[in-house]
């Protein structure tokens, strides 16, 4: 099982840049030997849009391409009753309501929205989060479940939106770091290294970019301890933004997202009407939520509240092009 990847540099990705990406249609041409063998091979178990992404992740590795494409479609299989709740945007199975009122309380995580070209924003108030208390109630397992959860939705989302927009959608994670005293839980970086991994073979092509805002000084050590923990291609898309968010969106964030898109914290304008942006919990709080502070009820699930929806994209002639300006972000080292 071979097939020879056309040489064509950049212009054989998915995305050149966060405003720069190939249309599907090109991509299809320029990839349809190897989509064509993957198809021989796994039937009508994927759409030709789903098997690009393997060839993408796998570039020149069809065999590894091959294989983590089946380990895919067995692990939907075994998970039908979680993918169908990411589908339909209900609370995920294994989780009862007042572990997800714990979940929401202290892990400070909203979806919020999506970019100029539809890609959904992630928005995680980090140094607000209080990952200690919720591991020590919950344990891993059940933490890295509503992680998993999230990563799904995200990717239900952004499989229907590539096909609609005719460009790859990706996933943006915004996180800001404000209110950071120490590292992050060491097991929650073993989580996010777990998931980062099965994101691999799961969900191909779908991290486009994770920015870092109001990192502390000591955050280069703390990645160090992360690249234990994480894939490689995960570490590679993380950025650090360099000046703090000051009421005004850098030029790079203001061609990628609407002023209005984006939480106040973030440099946006966005409060939610005074709710909060971010798992309710007001944009001008600054205190670290406690296990006091979860409710006895769970009325909604305010982190996908506002994950974007796919009929509410309108899909332009061809993906949008516009001038690079000065990118003010720096990735990890």
């Amino acid at each position: 099982f071979s097939y020879t990847s056309p040489c064509n540099g950049q212009r054989n990705m998915a995305w050149v840049t966060a405003f720069e990406r190939c249309p599907l249609p090109q991509l299809f041409e320029m990839h349809r030997e190897a989509i064509h063998m993957l198809r021989q091979e796994l039937g009508d178990a994927f759409e030709d849009a789903s098997l690009l992404r393997y060839v993408l992740s796998y570039e020149n590795h069809p065999d590894q391409a091959l294989q983590a494409a089946r380990k895919a479609l067995q692990w939907r299989q075994d998970h039908q009753d979680l993918v169908e709740a990411a589908k339909q945007r209900k609370p995920p199975p294994g989780l009862t309501m007042q572990e997800l009122c714990c979940l929401q309380t202290l892990l400070l995580t909203s979806f919020h929205g999506a970019t100029n070209f539809g890609d959904p924003l992630l928005i995680i108030r980090v140094g607000l989060s209080n990952q200690t208390a919720v591991l020590d109630m919950m344990g891993e397992e059940k933490v890295e479940l509503w992680v998993n959860y999230l990563n799904e939705c995200s990717f239900q989302y952004c499989e229907a939106a590539t096909r609609k927009m005719s460009y790859f959608v990706k996933h943006i994670g915004l996180q800001d770091l404000s209110g950071m005293g120490m590292m992050p839980d060491r097991r929650f970086f073993r989580i996010l290294g777990r998931v980062s991994k099965t994101n691999e073979w799961l969900r191909p092509q779908l991290l486009g970019r994770v920015v870092i805002f109001n990192a502390p000084s000591w955050v280069g050590l703390a990645f160090r301890l992360a690249s234990n923990f994480l894939s490689q291609k995960t570490l590679s898309k993380v950025w650090i933004h360099r000046q703090r968010p000051s009421g005004t969106m850098c030029p790079y964030g203001q061609q990628l997202i609407r002023p209005e898109s984006l939480p106040s914290i973030l440099g946006g304008l966005c409060t939610c009407d005074g709710q909060g942006c971010v798992g309710g919990r007001p944009n001008t709080c600054w205190e670290k939520p406690t296990p006091e502070d979860i409710p006895s009820s769970l009325t909604e699930l305010l982190a996908i509240r506002r994950l974007p929806r796919c009929e509410d994209l309108v899909p332009p002639a061809a993906p949008p092009l516009p001038s690079p300006q000065p990118v003010t972000t720096l990735p990890v080292r």
